[in-house]
Order: structure tokens, then C-alpha cells, then sequence
């Protein structure tokens, strides 16, 4: 007996000392290696909340955490189902292997392996073939790995590695993928089904065997309240849950999380503010649920104090079957119409050229042998530069931008961020003000949130960005002027009015581009600025594509919504008596004065021109630009769109492009004629749309008192050499 004993101790110890010497031998496998888990790129809101999980180099949806984001449940029921003596053995379970022994000769198969998690690691980490050798590796590797990391970092690896069926790869894509949780949120009962899957991932896939995959999980739930682990009622709720029907992981908000993509192709936590974003789509759908279906919206929501975008919508179409469905329309490059206007009268106020009671003529003024003419085709005489402002007038734009400068007002823009002006002023001209360029949504909301917060401040798409703000280019006191010229809430519907009430301050411009193709409604406050655009991207023109009454109800919803109010005064804007009529300090003829916001120091401060004694009688002088033409002139009958001579190219694809038919300085209602053809009639502030057709065309226009006139237009199919 005691000679039994003495071979049976030397035997132990032999191998104990081969398997030490073997584990010295064997390559270890390097701890940083098996610890690693490449990453998918992927994007989550201001809240942690998933946007959108890409694939990693290995094309698996992976998301490494840390063991204390997986919760309570997970690791207690992957211990205790895959590996009971974890925190207790070395990387090896002798009592395990004697265990899975026995079990394999018993039934004479192999019905369990004696694996542990550490083991399982490495074979997760280096893949090899089943062998009776590979297993001896696994193990030797595993007491190397044993010896060199702590049991958290391995457990915590091993849930990160672990396949979860598809391409679904650690707990977080797992939890992610069947259920759209975080794992730290999963039941006891969707635990327990993660850790049935990785006996076989297909095998017990609950979409595709779901009989299989609910008796494996039951039978791991009662395992556990066999062993005390959970109570009978615990265990009793677990298995009456359902299961998962699909794998389903997020991909909202594409357009989005492809501008953050652009810039941080890792992903990371964003700016968008899963409430904004909600209100925001909301808005923007149910504003295009009355609209053709050619037509499409996007919008963009920026926080002043930090620039970041807390709502992105892209394309208010996005997914319908439509061919530009994918086009992000918020970084395409359309003409702003008058959206540009407010910024070249905080120039001129800043350049002391103008103050907000300045004198302008809305008069009729030349332009590269055309006239700027207003939307509704009328001039308005004397007005202020803060009536020309509000009212959106084309005249006094033009003049405002001669006075700062086309050259100066082109680089003012591009350091505002509009980087698609790469022509000089020679080739904008006076056109610049009116629409004549192209700029994205994107770049609106930038420059306008310089306005807005007095700043210039980046736009940001990631919350750990640090984006460097500089001076704006505009002073606080252009900036407020600016702004509280357009709170003027007179241009809004009744409806509107009523809508906005007390729930939000805020200033807003509109913008319509040539030939109704874009309608723009772009508002701020002290803490939000809001863009909204709509238009058909293929360039197409539509009567709806008109700011006040298609972006602006958009814009007041969203702003209603969000609420905000307007910054007070800074310390540089004051108030003085002008005169009513020149907005400059007055003098003793002057027989109407008034008071009006200024910038001390900086508005024009001599005294009034206009009006002046002349024996002994009040005469005042207009300058002549006013000499002449009343309040309500028309300007010469003439058929404003499309111009003469233009040149249209018909695409290959869709419908026929409808061209708008508009005319200036018409009395009465307008009758339409193409080749002599009648082709229909229009009021005289509204277009007429006619099917562009290819060949050369004459079209002509005649108005209730018999004036005509007549122009020419050729149009040639894609791709023709004509």
C-alpha cells in the first residue's frame, strides 16, 4: 500500500513537472493580443444611445466595454454555466478535465472538453484544429495568460470576443443586435439566452431555431435555481419571457452618422440630441406630407454656446423610392436666394455706411443691363435700411453691397464659411446678394451662428471635439441690430403668430432663389440657430418653393419647440433722435424726428441733407436716385423668366423640366403664347409653368392694356450636339 501511494505521488509529480516545464516551453500568447478586440466603428447620440454600428476589419459587428458596463447578470451566468471554478483556478480546472474524462468514457463520445474561459480565449484569439494537441496548447497558453493578467481583464475579453450569432461579436453588438439594449440592461432571462448561444451560435440562433434556443436557455435557468443562484419565482418569470425575433441593429439617422463618419471614421459619441432630432424629423415630415413628392426639405438644428448640432435632417425623403433619396441635402450646394442679405448690412453698419435708419432707395437701379426687381415686382420709394432689411428688398441689397464692395463681401462670406464661392467678384457682381451662388445648408447654419452668437464657433459633430472659436467678423452691435431688425414678426401668418406666441423669441429671414427652385427660412435666438431648406434636388423649379409660406411654418414649429429668447443689447448700441425721413441726426427743418438704434461711434452721424430752409419754407430735397417714382410704379412691361436667349438642357431621366413663366410690371392678368400658341394665362405676381419641349422657342406675353413682349429660348435633349 504505501509503496501505491509512493508511485502514485512521484506520478503527480512528474507531470506536474513536465507540465511546468511544457508551459515554459510553448510560445506564450502575447497578453495584449488576447485582450484586443478590434472595434466596428460606430456612433451613438449625446446620451449614449446607438445611431448606427458598422463592421470591423474582420466584418464583425464588435463593441468593446469594459466589465462594469456588462452588469449583473452576464458574467454571474457565464461563470456559472461555462466555467464554476473561474476565480479560483489557474487557466486549467483539473477537477473539470477528471470531470469531462469520466463523462467522454462513460458515454463513450466526447460530451464535454474540460474548456475553461481562459482556454476558450485563446482559442477565440488564435483558431486552431480540433486536436488532442491543440487542446494541450490552449491549456499551456492559458496558464501563461493566467500568470501575466488579472481574472477581470480576462473575463471581460472573453464576453468581448465571444460570437453571438450573425456577425454579432462580444455582449455589447449581442444585447445590441436581439434586443437594442445596453448589456448592463439586460434581464436575467436575456442573459441566460446570450450565454445558450455560445454552446453554438447558428445552432441556437432564436430567429432560426427558437424551440432549441428556449430549451437551452430554460435548461440554463434551471440550472441556476438548482444551485440557489436565483429563486424559483425568479426562475419561473425568466423562461415565461419571449424571445427575440431578429437581429435588428440601429441605422437611423444615416446622413448623419456619415458627416460624423467623415470626420472621425472610428465614430464615436456625437452631438445630436435624441429629443431635437425626434421633433425636428417630425416636423419636417408632416411639412412635406401636403407637398409633391419631387420636393424635399432638410434642416439643421446648431446650440450657440457650442456650436453643436443637436438636429440633422438630411433629407426629409430619405428612404421613400425616389432616385435622389441618398442625397444629403443638407451639404448640397443650392442658391440662397436673400438669405444672404443680413450680412451685408451688418458689414455696412459695422463700416459706418449705414444704421437701421438710414435712407435707401427701393427704386429701380441697373444691373449688368438687367434691374434687380422684388419678389412681388414692385419698388417702394424712400424706405429704411431696417424696412429694406425686414422686407427682404432687392434694390437696397444691391446698393448695400456696391457700398461695402463685391471683392470685400466675397471674403467676408468665405471666412463665414462658405467654401463653395471660388469665383471673384467679377463674375458674381451685384448678383451675389440675390441669390446669383451657391451654398449648402451646412454652411448657412455656420454663418448664421456667427450671427447668432457674436462668435465665430466651428459647427460641431462630436462631442469630444475641441473646435478653437475665434472673433467674429461682425461686431455684438451689427449682430444685435441684425437680429432685432428681424424679429419683426409682421411678416409671419396670423397663424403663425399665434403658433410662435410666447413659447420662443427669435429672428428669421427668408430666402426664395430664381425661378422658385429654393425655399429657405433660417431663424436664431440667444441659444439656438435653426436652417431649414427645401427644394427638388434635381434643380427643377415648383410654385410651393416660396420661403415665407413653404420653410417658414417648418422653422416656427421647430423654433416653438425649442424655445430661446433674444440677447439683450451690448453695451455699444444706443438710442438718438434722427430724423423721420434721412435716419440722421436732424436739423431745424427737419419736421418729423423719431428715435432709432445706432452704433455709438460707428453709424453715420452728420447731420440731415434732405430737408432745408429756403426763404423761410421747409423744402426737402431728395437725392436722385428718389427723384421721380411714387411708392407703387410699375416698372416697364417685360417678360422677366426665363431670360432671353437662355440655354436649357433636358436630362435623360424622369419627367420633362417645367420652366416658370413670369413677367414684371403688368397690368391686369397675363395672357402666354409660345410660337404664337396660347398656352394659358397667370396673375401678374404669379408664374405660369410650361413644359420645356427641345427645340428654339419664341414665347411672348400680353397684359390687360395690350403691351407685349417677346423673347427667345432653345432647349436640347442630353447628350445632342445641338
Amino acid at each position: 500500500m504505501k509503496k501505491a501511494l509512493f508511485y502514485g505521488a512521484l506520478t503527480i509529480a512528474l507531470v506536474a513537472i513536465l507540465w511546468e516545464g511544457a508551459s515554459r516551453v510553448v510560445s506564450p500568447l502575447p497578453v495584449g493580443q488576447a485582450l484586443y478586440v478590434p472595434p466596428a466603428p460606430w456612433v451613438i447620440d449625446r446620451e449614449d444611445v446607438p445611431l448606427w454600428v458598422g463592421l470591423n476589419d474582420e466584418d464583425q459587428v464588435s463593441i468593446p466595454i469594459s466589465l462594469d458596463l456588462m452588469g449583473k447578470w452576464l458574467p454571474t451566468v457565464l461563470v456559472e454555466v461555462e466555467d464554476r471554478r473561474f476565480w479560483s483556478h489557474k487557466g486549467v480546472d483539473w477537477l473539470g478535465i477528471i470531470r469531462a474524462t469520466a463523462q467522454n468514457v462513460y458515454r463513450r463520445r466526447i460530451v464535454s472538453g474540460g474548456s475553461t474561459l481562459t482556454s476558450q480565449l485563446v482559442r477565440m484569439t488564435l483558431p486552431r484544429e480540433r486536436s488532442f494537441y491543440a487542446k494541450l496548447i490552449e491549456f499551456l497558453q492559458a496558464v501563461q495568460l493566467e500568470r501575466s493578467s488579472d481574472k477581470r481583464s480576462l473575463l471581460e475579453a472573453y464576453l468581448n470576443k465571444a460570437p453571438f450569432g450573425g456577425n454579432l461579436q462580444g455582449v455589447a453588438a449581442g444585447a445590441l443586435g436581439w434586443w437594442g439594449k445596453r448589456p448592463s440592461d439586460l434581464s436575467l432571462s436575456e442573459a441566460a439566452l446570450l450565454v445558450a448561444m455560445l454552446k453554438g451560435p447558428t445552432r441556437y440562433r432564436p430567429d432560426i431555431y427558437p424551440e432549441r434556443a428556449k430549451a437551452r436557455r430554460d435548461g440554463i435557468i434551471q440550472g441556476l435555481v438548482s444551485r440557489g443562484i436565483i429563486s424559483p419565482s425568479q426562475g419561473a418569470l425568466s423562461m415565461a419571457e419571449a424571445l427575440p425575433e431578429r437581429i435588428s441593429l440601429p441605422r437611423d439617422n444615416f446622413l448623419f452618422v456619415s458627416q460624423v463618419l467623415s470626420r472621425r471614421p472610428e465614430g464615436g459619441r456625437s452631438t445630436l440630441d435624441r429629443g431635437i432630432q425626434a421633433t425636428l424629423s417630425r416636423r419636417i415630415h408632416l411639412g412635406l406630407r401636403e407637398l409633391p413628392r419631387d420636393i424635399t426639405a432638410s434642416a439643421v438644428v446648431v446650440e450657440n454656446s457650442t456650436g453643436a448640432i443637436r438636429g440633422y435632417v438630411g433629407n426629409g425623403r430619405f428612404g421613400d423610392p425616389a432616385p435622389w433619396e441618398w442625397v444629403d441635402c443638407a451639404s448640397s450646394n443650392r442658391s440662397p436666394g436673400s438669405a444672404l442679405k443680413p450680412f451685408v448690412f451688418a458689414m455696412a453698419m459695422d463700416d459706418g455706411l449705414l444704421s437701421p435708419s438710414s435712407l435707401m432707395a427701393d427704386t429701380p437701379l441697373s444691373m449688368a443691363g438687367r434691374a434687380p426687381r422684388n419678389f412681388d415686382l414692385r419698388y417702394r420709394g424712400p424706405v429704411s435700411m431696417a424696412q429694406a432689411l425686414a422686407q427682404s428688398l432687392n434694390v437696397p441689397a444691391v446698393r448695400a453691397l456696391r457700398m461695402v464692395g463685391v471683392e470685400r463681401f466675397l471674403h467676408r462670406l468665405r471666412n463665414l464659411g462658405f467654401k463653395g464661392l471660388k469665383e471673384d467678384g467679377a463674375h458674381y457682381g451685384d448678383s451675389l446678394i440675390l441669390g446669383g451662388c451657391e451654398v449648402s445648408p451646412l454652411e448657412m447654419a455656420q454663418a448664421y451662428l456667427t450671427l447668432a452668437s457674436w462668435c465665430y464657433r466651428p459647427l460641431k459633430f462630436m462631442e469630444q471635439e475641441e473646435l478653437e472659436s475665434a472673433q467674429s467678423p461682425f461686431s455684438p452691435e451689427s449682430s444685435y441690430l441684425t437680429g432685432s431688425i428681424l424679429t419683426d414678426r409682421s411678416r409671419l401668418s396670423q397663424e403663425a403668430r399665434r403658433f410662435l406666441g410666447e413659447k420662443a423669441s427669435m429672428a428669421f429671414k427668408t430666402g426664395t432663389s430664381y425661378g422658385l427652385r429654393d425655399a429657405w427660412a433660417i431663424g436664431w435666438n440667444e441659444v439656438w440657430t435653426v436652417v431649414v431648406w427645401m427644394g427638388d434636388p434635381t434643380g427643377a423649379p415648383h410654385p410651393e418653393l416660396v420661403g415665407l409660406s413653404a420653410a417658414v411654418p417648418m422653422l416656427v414649429e421647430v423654433m416653438a419647440a425649442l424655445g430661446g429668447s433674444m440677447p439683450s443689447a451690448p453695451d455699444g448700441v444706443a438710442q438718438r433722435t434722427v430724423c423721420s425721413l434721412s435716419g440722421l441726426p436732424p436739423n431745424s427743418a427737419c419736421p418729423h424726428r423719431t428715435e432709432a438704434w445706432f452704433i455709438d461711434g460707428v453709424s453715420p452721424s452728420s447731420t440731415c441733407t434732405l430737408h432745408r430752409w429756403r426763404g423761410g419754407e421747409i423744402v426737402t430735397v431728395l437725392p436722385p436716385e428718389l427723384d421721380g417714382l411714387g411708392e407703387d410704379k410699375l416698372p416697364p412691361f417685360r417678360i422677366v423668366s426665363p431670360l432671353e436667349g437662355a440655354v436649357y438642357v433636358i436630362p435623360p431621366w424622369g419627367e420633362a423640366p417645367r420652366v416658370p413663366l413670369s413677367v414684371e410690371g403688368a397690368r391686369g392678368k397675363v395672357w402666354w403664347y409660345v410660337e404664337g400658341r396660347f398656352i394659358g394665362e397667370s396673375e401678374p405676381s404669379k408664374p405660369l409653368f410650361w413644359t420645356l419641349s427641345p427645340g428654339k422657342h419664341r414665347i411672348g406675353a400680353l397684359d390687360s392694356s395690350g403691351r407685349s413682349h417677346w423673347i427667345r429660348i432653345s432647349a436640347s435633349s442630353w447628350g445632342s450636339s445641338k
